[in-house]
């Protein structure tokens, strides 16, 4: 499943490659009607073997502009695309075919592109538009970004298998992804962040991330909550060896249940949602969060 940035639409993908699109029209005022009435408003087919699927807002629309679905081949990958502006219940739209040059792409969480990771931890991103003219693509090395084609625009030391492209408020919204920021987490619990060919590694025992309210939030095996300002994640891709180092700056921290993961982070409520080892949820107000809502009122 997959929710959009810039509207309130859930994508649902089967491996068969069905796909569902629903309005979730989700009720934020206080009253007594349900919470959401989920309507579905598009239904098709985009392929068979499909095991991936992510929406993508524009900076020039007031929806939801195209669907990712990422589906296995036997030699290789292959991302289809979508554009949504396209659909309605009687049309399926154009599917846009990228073949990829082997197995194992990941997409990447992002707002105003389309991006996908190779196994080895590179990133590449795009524009429906940068793909709809070609049937074949080429990926290119990082140092040809001006070729017409798809080139990296980060590269992770390794593998993530959680991605997701890094929002900050005060870029521009017509801004080039080739300068985005984009955070990792390694099976091997290393997290990295990644912008063009820089990258660095934030901590080397994560267990789960979520960027919400300003920070990058993450668990670790030490039992603690780190909340790093998104403000300091530029700076540290300027460290030429993106390590670790002692003496990195002192981000608040806060003691966590042991195993705790990150659900998600609710900015509106200043809470965060943690999964226990048992499986139950709990609900935390943390300092950081609370004191980035209570800033904001003070300056309104």
């Amino acid at each position: 499943m997959a929710f959009s940035s810039s509207s309130d639409t859930l994508a649902v993908l089967w491996e068969s490659g069905y796909v569902e699109l629903w309005s979730l029209k989700t009720r934020l005022q206080v009253g007594r009607e349900k919470v959401m009435d989920p309507t579905r408003t598009w239904s098709g087919e985009v392929g068979e073997s499909a095991r991936q699927i992510q929406l993508s807002s524009s900076a020039a629309a007031d929806a939801t502009s195209s669907l990712s679905v990422l589906r296995s081949g036997q030699d290789s990958d292959t991302l289809t695309l979508l554009r949504l502006a396209d659909l309605d219940k009687e049309s399926s739209g154009d599917l846009v075919n990228v073949p990829l040059k082997e197995r194992n792409y990941r997409l990447v969480a992002a707002e105003e592109h389309i991006a996908f990771q190779s196994p080895n931890g590179t990133i590449y991103g795009c524009t429906f538009q940068d793909v709809n003219p070609f049937t074949s693509i080429e990926l290119l090395p990082l140092d040809n970004f001006e070729e017409k084609t798809l080139s990296p625009v980060a590269q992770f030391p390794e593998s993530c298998l959680q991605s997701q492209n890094i929002p900050f408020s005060g870029d521009s919204a017509h801004s080039t992804f080739s300068h985005a920021v984009y955070a990792g987490l390694a099976s091997s619990g290393k997290l990295f962040i990644a912008s063009g060919e820089s990258s660095h590694t934030l901590a080397t025992n994560a267990t789960s991330f979520a960027v919400a309210s300003g920070f990058m939030i993450f668990t670790t095996t030490a039992h603690e909550a780190t909340f790093i300002p998104l403000d300091k994640l530029r700076g540290l891709l300027n460290d030429s060896n993106g390590a670790v180092k002692p003496g990195e700056p002192n981000w608040e921290t806060r003691r966590v249940e042991r195993g705790s993961r990150i659900v998600v982070a609710v900015p509106s409520a200043m809470s965060l949602v943690l999964q226990m080892p048992r499986g139950n949820l709990e609900t935390i107000n943390p300092r950081p969060l609370v004191m980035e809502v209570v800033r904001k009122d003070i300056d309104e």
